[in-house]
């Protein structure tokens, strides 16, 4: 069992080296690939808890005010809730909405065309939101947050591998995760070390030789032996009942009472 106490300190320097190169790892092949299909644009109003307007930057766009609609997520269900109480957390999830992402620059990728609403007959296509992915400048996917956050709940409008945290955010995210690992790995690394210590204690107090008895314990059972011997000897009185024998010969017991006896 001693040999497990390298293995955990090899494990536990491999979390380490892996959470110190996630944390210096700004970008990997797969996220710059990624940066290179997204738009950038700024926030300048919300409409409710997953959809907001957003401003293009983009020089050859025609549609300058887009409407955007978080992808992958919808409102959350009123359930148990009065209409006041859920109106009140729907307005909340809007807040929290417009202070992740208003007056600031972010980064957008819309879904598939198959996947996007269709316009009503007549309606203006400006007034049809765009589903799309959203992420800040720090690369938190702000669908992500907004639902771990309990302002939307997932649904599946469209698969895609794109939505995750990226940059500085995901390297925080495998910082974390790796943390978490090596909080784990100590933790377990010390209930073996308390398991050790206890076997330890147990096989030493197995290995203690009993204690032999002292004076005290044989006087002790020297004092039950005489009186069980006196009792067995009448403590030297005789025969009631009978006559006395005067040539009989004393015993131990009877000169001991003869001599208490004329004290």
């Amino acid at each position: 069992m001693a040999v497990r106490f390298p293995l955990v300190a090899l494990a536990l320097s491999l979390i380490v080296a892996a959470a110190e190169e996630a944390a210096e790892e700004v970008e990997d092949n797969s996220t710059g690939d990624l940066i290179k299909t997204l738009t950038i644009g700024m926030a300048t109003e919300t409409i409710d808890e997953r959809t907001f307007i957003l401003r293009d930057m983009r020089e050859n766009t025609t549609r300058k005010r887009v409407l955007m609609r978080l992808g992958n997520v919808a409102p959350i269900e009123q359930a148990g809730l009065s209409d006041e109480e859920y109106e009140k957390k729907k307005e909340t999830a809007k807040k929290a909405l417009e202070e992740t992402v208003m007056k600031q620059m972010v980064w957008w990728k819309a879904a598939a065309d198959e996947h996007q609403p269709k316009p009503a007959e007549g309606e203006n296509l400006e007034d049809v939101p765009v589903l799309v992915d959203v992420w800040l400048t720090n690369g938190i996917h702000v669908n992500t947050l907004h639902r771990e956050n309990g302002h939307v709940v997932k649904v599946e409008e469209y698969v895609s591998e794109d939505s995750r945290n990226i940059l500085s955010a995901n390297s925080q995210e495998e910082k974390k995760k790796s943390y978490e690992e090596l909080a784990e790995a100590m933790k377990e690394n010390e209930e073996y070390r308390r398991q050790l210590k206890e076997e330890a204690k147990k096989e030493a107090e197995a290995s203690i030789p009993a204690e032999p008895i002292g004076v005290g314990s044989w006087l002790g059972l020297a004092t039950v032996l005489v009186i069980i011997l006196g009792v067995a000897t009448n403590f030297g009185r005789g025969n009631a009942k009978g006559k006395v024998n005067m040539n009989r010969k004393k015993g131990f017991f009877e000169k001991m009472m003869s001599k208490v006896k004329g004290a």
